[in-house]
């Protein structure tokens, strides 16, 4: 699976670039790399399912989170042990199910 490459003018139309570079610099490389240099889902439900779809192709297992920079939603891949765990049971049930509906359609 091929990482987008997130260009300039995407990365500044999320944030406010006079504020941004008002910050220190650790909080602006906080947000680079939290928020501006990862793809951006508009909802939870495209953000789940680019984490099924991560699932699917690559057996990595993605977390959520809500950006509060931009206000979207951006996966990570830092789950560790019982999180892991749960989230793998969770993705391979709603693949079975979503199995399941495709053949009975």
């Amino acid at each position: 699976m091929k990482k987008k490459t997130v260009t300039y003018k995407e990365m500044f139309s999320r944030i406010n670039i006079v504020d941004y570079l008002k910050k220190p610099d650790w909080e602006q490389k906080s947000i680079l790399y939290g928020c501006l240099t990862k793809k951006r889902h508009e909802t939870l439900e495209d953000a789940a399912a680019q984490m099924l779809e991560t699932y699917k192709l690559t057996k990595t297992v993605s977390l959520h989170y809500k950006c509060e920079h931009c206000g979207g939603y951006h996966l990570t891949t830092q789950a560790t042990g019982k999180k892991k765990r749960a989230l793998v049971k969770i993705i391979k049930e709603m693949l079975d199910k979503k199995l399941m509906e495709n053949k009975n359609d």
